[in-house]
């Protein structure tokens, strides 16, 4: 069991937004904690090839979120660290791990295209806990019924740039791809403001789409993310 040292708070003393969300925990101890589901510095650099400065690497020596949370969802969930990329980064990075019967993007052409979004070129760093599996009944309603099976506080949709660098870390790291037979929903929106969706990652590669809100399908879930 970790333990976790949390100074007492004082009558009148004013709360930082880090006590109240609970004390940090060290990479290591998190390491520990989440197993084969963890991707780290290391596990990041071998995947794409990026090293943190050392302010960076300061920053994300600690973790800010609780280890209970963790040691709750440590089999459900990914603990993963993006090193401050962006999913064009991503694909561009990952392009050498592609072999001609696996894909790790869905059409070369497609996310050419795509390269010229905003939300492609948008780079996101900073740890998250990632949910690997749709949440249970979520298909086949629109966004904001999926939302409400959000119960839990600081849960939230992923972004798309959060999706992608987990599957594909995960796949590089392991062979197991996850979201493979269906889409899920993000916080991304394309250009034209069309919520972006994220999934169907077969041996074809991942696929990003946009489907609009008050779209419902079966092969449409909402996940989630704690940051």
């Amino acid at each position: 069991m970790i333990k976790i040292s949390v100074s007492p708070i004082k009558i009148g003393q004013k709360i930082t937004k880090e006590e109240k969300m609970g004390a940090k925990i060290s990479s290591n101890e998190a390491r520990e904690i989440m197993g084969e589901n963890f991707i780290g510095v290391e596990e990041s650099f071998d995947c794409f090839k990026v090293r943190p400065t050392p302010e960076q690497d300061r920053i994300w020596s600690s973790i800010q979120i609780d280890s209970k949370i963790l040691e709750e969802k440590n089999k459900t969930h990914l603990l993963v660290l993006n090193p401050g990329l962006s999913i064009l980064k991503i694909w561009e990075a990952s392009k050498k791990f592609e072999t001609a019967e696996q894909k790790l993007f869905c059409g070369c052409n497609k996310m050419e295209f795509l390269a010229k979004q905003p939300f492609v070129q948008k780079v996101e760093a900073g740890w998250f806990l990632f949910k690997k599996e749709g949440i249970e009944d979520s298909n086949k309603k629109i966004r904001v019924e999926q939302e409400k099976l959000i119960k839990v506080e600081g849960e939230k949709m992923p972004t798309a740039n959060q999706v992608i660098s987990s599957v594909i870390a995960r796949y590089i790291l392991s062979g197991e791809r996850l979201v493979e037979k269906y889409y899920v929903r993000t916080l991304s929106k394309n250009s034209d403001g069309t919520p972006i969706v994220v999934g169907m990652n077969d041996e074809k590669g991942m696929d990003i789409a946009a489907y609009f809100d008050h779209v419902k399908l079966k092969t449409l879930y909402a996940t989630s993310v704690i940051v």
